[in-house]
């Protein structure tokens, strides 16, 4: 139930075959890499390689200076939305009730599982054997479940069926789970946290939802388990703006459409027209670039998607729900009715809009909205704090040393 993210990948092998594709020396990446880690976006070597910016005939200096790392993206987001505030987004259960109140559709919460939580509009299982009697009889198949809170799917899985001759669940890929065990690992979960990624929040509780439909054409373009657009939305005193679009396209055996998980891939999509520009999977040395489905064979490239309009409508309305969170991620699914709201995401991460559509995210106009977003914010302060100037760069440069020694003296 909880998949662990893909480790970053090895930076001598990522040295070495960025020599080999560019011609560059280990000195002359180190010194790239020392350049754009002091540079606006704060990049680190994992970085670097990540997104290929060794490669000098797919972007210029200004466009590698464009992207931003993970090192300074929990200081952006925090300088532009108000905290209190942003990680009310974090439960998902609160954050669709809010949606749903303001008229923008969720998929239907069926049951949640906590041990003392109250909720008004689902039925709240207390204990192990509650909600194993409420799997048996109560709950509609297929139907997906989550923690409350936790990011990356952590923990989320889609069961579709009851089977009562083994008295199980059947998952997605055909394993049957006793419904007993299911429902101890939820208990247990709860109680303790997820042990690795996302760190422990003992308090969170489960979801258990229903399961959406893709958009016919969308099923034609990727199968049956419901991929997500990414929208990335700012919001300022001039009212809410899309700053980027991506896809999130799962395999066909995987049960949840976030990156990390095996076989996923992922797409550039026009955030004016929902035209898709390209789609790929991996990053770095393993990165893959095509503009037909890997699996199927469908052409991707050049499709607009159905309903795009609407979603941008949908998302640029429901932005003012959480006026102080300024930087927010949407999850949206398109199915046959419309537009769904998976999720909204606090601090959403960098990494996909700017794996996807090959560029950086921080252009003119982002600095104009985190500049607006700051002040909003009665972010005052200089553009970046001394603590991080000093303690954190000399951090990573120390371990830019550690692998050049490394690389150098072999």
């Amino acid at each position: 139930m909880i998949p662990v993210p893909v480790a970053k990948p090895d930076l001598r092998t990522a040295f070495r075959y960025a020599r080999s594709r560019s011609g560059k020396s280990y000195l002359r990446q180190i010194a790239e890499m020392v350049r754009l880690m002091l540079g606006p976006g704060k990049l680190s070597p994992w970085d670097y390689h990540f997104f290929r910016l060794w490669d000098d005939e797919a972007l210029s200096w200004d466009q590698k200076r464009e992207f931003i790392g993970d090192n300074c993206h929990k200081w952006i987001t925090h300088q532009v939305s108000n905290i209190n505030r942003a990680e009310s987004l974090a439960d998902k259960v609160r954050a669709n009730a809010a949606l749903d109140q303001a008229g923008i559709p969720t998929p239907r919460l069926q049951a949640v599982y906590h041990p003392d939580r109250k909720i008004d509009h689902a039925p709240v299982m207390r204990s192990a054997s509650e909600l194993a009697a409420f799997l048996r009889r109560n709950i509609d198949y297929p139907f997906f479940f989550k923690p409350v809170t936790s990011l990356m799917s952590i923990g989320a899985g889609l069961a579709v069926a009851y089977d009562p001759d083994s008295d199980s669940l059947r998952m997605h890929d055909d394993e049957l789970v006793p419904v007993d065990d299911f429902a101890s690992r939820v208990e247990s979960y709860c109680r303790t946290g997820p042990s690795s990624g996302g760190g422990r929040n003992p308090q969170s509780g489960y979801l258990f939802q229903s399961v959406l439909t893709n958009h016919p054409e969308i099923a034609a373009l990727c199968g049956e388990t419901v991929a997500c657009l990414r929208v990335y939305l700012g919001v300022d005193d001039r009212g809410p703006r899309i700053l980027a679009t991506g896809w999130k396209i799962p395999a066909p055996d995987s049960p949840a459409d976030n990156l990390y998980r095996p076989g996923n891939f992922y797409a550039d999509v026009d955030r004016q027209t929902g035209e898709i520009r390209r789609a790929l999977r991996g990053e770095g040395s393993a990165l893959e670039v095509f503009a037909d489905n890997p699996y199927t064979g469908t052409r991707l490239a050049g499709r607009r998607l159905p309903h795009f309009s609407q979603v941008r409508e949908m998302v640029l309305r429901g932005a003012t729900v959480f006026p102080e969170v300024r930087y927010q991620g949407w999850d949206v699914a398109i199915c046959a009715g419309g537009p769904r709201v998976i999720e909204v995401n606090f601090g959403s991460s960098f990494i996909l809009p700017q794996l996807a559509s090959g560029r950086g995210l921080a252009t003119a106009e982002f600095w104009e909205f985190v500049a607006r977003a700051r002040k909003l914010n009665g972010q005052r302060s200089a553009a970046w704090p001394v603590s991080w100037n000093r303690s954190e760069s000399i951090w990573r440069l120390k371990g830019v040393w550690d692998v050049s020694r490394n690389l150098l003296g072999r």
